[in-house]
């Protein structure tokens, strides 16, 4: 049976050894206003990607109701530049 002082020694001693500590991991850089707005297109496809996307071009052809929620879905998708064709007199 260990001895009332060598208990307490060892009650006191941390449970990990001395030492130096583990670097610290540096902080993730502040998420811009970009990548907030296309946070969970960044997550499926990447920053070359999303990349890809705000430089392509769609040229839509009929500005319809069927025209014009694919064109909503692409806008928020981060695609900016379009061209509409349609033949309706407005």
């Amino acid at each position: 049976m260990a001895s009332p002082a060598a208990a307490a020694a060892a009650a006191a001693a941390p449970p990990f050894p001395a030492g130096p500590s583990p670097p610290v991991p540096s902080p993730l850089p502040a998420p811009t206003d970009e990548s907030r707005k296309y946070d969970r297109q960044l997550r499926v496809w990447g920053a070359e990607g999303q990349a890809a996307l705000a430089g392509a071009r769609v040229c839509l052809l009929g500005a319809g109701a069927t025209g014009s929620e694919a064109l909503k879905n692409l806008v928020l998708g981060g695609i900016a530049a379009f061209t509409v064709i349609d033949d309706a007199l407005v």
